[in-house]
């Protein structure tokens, strides 16, 4: 079962996903820095975050999506202006884009 949902979801998005365009092009450019901001940025918000009493799924759900926005939020404010954090954090190009 695993294997074919694995070969579904690759065929689907060789099929339906595979163009360029300005939104795949950041994506595509903030991947890697943006996967390894999210490491600390996680661990650093689940600390404070299990002190709370409230509900699993509202834990789960407030922690996946405040992970998501301020790693991108980083990665947008800090990373992608500076050509030493871009180097350090993957990108090639070390010229910084606005």
């Amino acid at each position: 079962l695993t294997w074919s949902i694995i070969f579904f979801l690759t065929a689907f998005f060789i099929k339906y996903l595979n163009f360029e365009n300005q939104f795949t092009l950041y994506l595509k450019k903030s991947s890697l820095p943006v996967y390894l901001v999210h490491h600390p940025v996680s661990i650093l918000f689940g600390y404070f975050l299990v002190k709370i009493k409230i509900d699993q799924t509202e834990k789960f759900l407030f922690h996946f999506f405040f992970v998501l926005f301020a790693s991108f939020i980083f990665y947008d404010g800090f990373i992608k202006r500076s050509a030493i954090l871009n180097l350090f954090l993957g990108n090639k190009n070390i010229g910084s884009r606005k």
